[in-house]
């Protein structure tokens, strides 16, 4: 599979304190870049698409979704193409090889065109509506925005499982010891970004696993851009299962290794197009203008 080239990019993305900061939307067509990483989740996918489908349809601006499927052996692009009809700017990006979660979420953000990126997991912990909040917040001037579940204000879902607070509550912990972030809510379900500050972070990052947030958060500090918190409104949104179990190896290698990488100039230099976006197409959904991006 041959590599995509970033839309738009014409070079190298501004140096840190060189991203002029917008105060209102963009003078382009769509506000919103969805980034969905997956691997393997066909079902969780599904239902997922499906309440984004009824949210986005309530919407007065456009959106993009992008699901990014890292090599899923299941029926992933079935999943995705049944819903096309109802998600107007629908696309897939497939990687050839298992690469991880960081890396499909790399793929995403540096194909996407929205004035504001937001990455999720499709293990959503939140509902669609607080993205509204998100953007507005973006738009005023925020570099990386996080709802999250632990500032004031903030409400939690009624049901939410034992386990999956003492997997989010152990994992804060041992992130915080070995690589401090001001956030208080790591797992929180979205996270936006200002699109030229998410692809300059993207072409930075370095972690392929579940937890390049935590390094890509931790580069959004290290770059000086404004990275703020919102609260979340849950309602009675019944909270979607961690994606953390049974990764406690993984990720503290990952954590471990941005310790590291924060102590030379690892984060300094981008990686270039090639070899972020390699052996990563668009995948057809019965529409021309999918594969157009690819040149």
């Amino acid at each position: 599979m041959r590599s995509l080239q970033l839309p738009g990019s014409g070079g190298e993305l501004p140096l840190r304190g060189q991203l002029r900061k917008s105060r209102g939307p963009a003078n382009t067509t769509t506000r919103l870049s969805l980034v969905l990483p997956v691997h393997e989740e066909a079902e969780r996918l599904g239902r997922l698409l499906d309440r984004l489908a009824s949210y986005l349809s309530r919407q007065p601006w456009k959106a993009e979704v992008i699901v990014v499927d890292d090599a899923s052996r299941d029926d992933t692009v079935d999943i995705v193409a049944a819903r096309q009809g109802r998600i107007k700017q629908l696309t897939v990006l497939r990687h050839g090889s298992r690469r991880g979660k960081g890396a499909a979420a790399r793929s995403g953000v540096l194909v996407a065109r929205g004035d504001s990126i937001v990455v999720s997991g499709v293990g959503l912990t939140c509902p669609f509506s607080n993205l509204n909040a998100l953007l507005d917040r973006i738009e005023l001037g925020a570099d990386v925005c996080v709802v999250s579940r632990r500032v004031p204000g903030a409400s939690t879902p009624y049901d939410e499982p034992l386990l999956a607070r003492l997997t989010d509550t152990a994992f804060r912990t041992l992130a915080n010891l070995v690589v401090p972030v001001k956030v208080q809510d790591l797992q929180g379900g979205f996270k936006g970004f200002r699109r030229l500050v998410a692809q300059k972070i993207a072409m930075r990052a370095r972690i392929d696993g579940p937890t390049f947030d935590v390094e890509w958060l931790k580069l959004g500090e290290t770059f000086g851009f404004e990275v703020v918190e919102i609260p979340a409104r849950m309602g009675d949104y019944t909270s979607g299962e961690s994606e953390l179990r049974g990764a406690s190896r993984e990720l503290l290698r990952d954590l471990l290794q941005i310790r590291r990488n924060l102590g030379t100039d690892e984060y300094e230099q981008p990686r270039g197009q090639g070899s972020t976006l390699f052996d990563t197409s668009f995948v057809r959904l019965d529409r021309e203008a999918l594969v157009q991006e690819a040149g």
